[in-house]
């Protein structure tokens, strides 16, 4: 979304200092508030039933009806950007998870900081998990109210490792152990070729997207960007040698299927059919969910991620509610989003794990409670410094779209890791050009 097409609908960028907190108002009935979010609404299937019924028992009690905007076959920020420079924006929209809008609203000054409101309504800030707040926090201001937090984690299946004398690996993010030199042999000894390939088994898949290259990247001791987020830092000796260290896993060891394998399937799919003995996955906990729908037939859980020599790591990503400064009914906006974001809204976003992390530890106190949690599950929540997160950059959909394409040539086998990473430097640093 570029900048300049909706810096008009926006108004200037003017100084994002904390404001003093404003008087409560009574509340507008009859109103309806536009509300964007990716995905819907909580309208899935497996939400509707639950969730659908709390937000109508808010619209009854408030008067005030929920309108979620229709984004259709658009991309989620196309449309966003068509609503600001057609001056009809949501009073509403999400940011994070995939096609982030953060960045890049925040470059045009459209967010309204939500300190003010939080100070006003004495929300407890000492219930949420501080990351999950720390997601949304940019120069010490929050602009979004979180509604959960999603780690990248690894899924095992027992039946795999049993058949080759191993013992899953521990689920603790402290312990010691489990590099990515134990995760290449384990890989080794689970791999079995036939006669026909498509019912080969690979040791391990964890090459996907951006994530689990970037956890890799981390725990050989670089980074995707320098500490100012001036430039790309994706050819550093550190970050090219996590990243060969992947690659060597489809093309030197063969453990891990490579584009070519996975043509017709998905890494879900083999994972399910037992063709997939280590599955790396971002925002895991919701995975979790699909995995008990997919019932595979063996027993299986959540470990952690191989070591590397400057540490374990799992990248976050959440999603929040944020309020546009152009809401014609800014008060109302905020009910909502303190309705969507309290205890008893949230319970049911989070029920027996599926929705992630919840952002308040009251709440997910409650799901840990739960006898159906997956072995690992309880330590995933218990992350602390493991854990890390994307930064906040104007153009964070291009960069992060770019970065996959290129990465995609080395899991392909067309191209080397260094000759990705020089590539990447040279096409990523003029988009950091964009600031926050």
């Amino acid at each position: 979304m570029p900048a300049a097409a909706v810096a008009s609908a926006c108004g200037p960028l003017g100084k994002r200092a904390q404001e003093a907190s404003p008087a409560a108002k009574e509340l507008k009935r009859g109103i309806k508030l536009g509300v964007m979010v990716k995905g819907g609404f909580y309208t899935e299937h497996q939400d509707a039933a639950v969730i659908q019924p709390a937000l109508a028992q808010w619209q009854t009690r408030t008067g005030i009806t929920v309108d979620p905007i229709d984004v259709g076959e658009s991309p989620f920020n196309e449309k966003l950007q068509v609503l600001l420079a057609a001056g009809t924006p949501p009073d509403l929209v999400s940011i994070g998870y995939s096609q982030d809008p953060f960045g890049i609203l925040l470059r045009v000054g459209a967010l309204a900081p939500l300190d003010p409101l939080m100070k006003r309504d004495k929300l407890d800030a000492a219930d949420y998990y501080p990351y999950a707040l720390e997601h949304f926090r940019v120069k010490g201001t929050q602009w979004g109210l979180p509604q959960s937090t999603n780690p990248t984690l690894m899924f095992h299946n027992r039946d795999l490792l049993t058949r080759a004398g191993l013992q899953p690996p521990h689920a603790s993010w402290k312990a010691p152990g489990f590099t990515w030199g134990d995760l290449t042999t384990m890989a080794q000894a689970m791999t079995t070729r036939g006669e026909d390939p498509a019912k080969n088994v690979f040791g391990t898949g964890v090459a996907d997207g951006i994530k689990t290259p970037a956890v890799a990247i981390w725990s050989y001791g670089g980074d995707l960007f320098d500490k100012d987020h001036t430039k790309s830092t994706m050819d550093s000796p550190q970050a090219v040698d996590g990243l060969q260290m992947l690659a060597d896993l489809i093309h030197k060891h063969r453990v891990h299927p490579s584009p070519e394998q996975m043509k017709g399937t998905n890494a879900r799919t083999m994972f399910r059919t037992g063709r997939i003995g280590l599955l790396g996955w971002g925002q895991a906990l919701e995975f979790v969910d699909r995995v008990k729908q997919d019932k595979p037939a063996f027993p299986w859980g959540i470990n952690v991620f191989p070591r590397g020599n400057a540490g374990r790591f799992s990248v976050t990503i959440g999603w929040a509610l944020s309020l546009l400064k152009a809401s014609r009914y800014p008060d109302e906006a905020w009910e909502l989003t303190k309705h969507a974001g309290g205890r008893d809204f949230l319970r049911l976003v989070a029920r027996e794990g599926r929705g992630g992390i919840s952002p308040l530890k009251s709440v997910m106190a409650e799901v840990l409670a739960s006898p159906d949690l997956p072995p690992g599950f309880k330590e995933a929540v218990d992350m602390t410094t493991e854990l890390r997160r994307y930064p906040v950059l104007a153009q964070w959909n291009e960069i992060s779209d770019l970065i996959i394409k290129q990465l995609n040539r080395v899991w392909q086998g067309s191209a080397s890791v260094r000759q990705v990473t020089s590539d990447i430097v040279t096409e990523v640093n003029p988009l950091l050009k964009d600031r926050v």
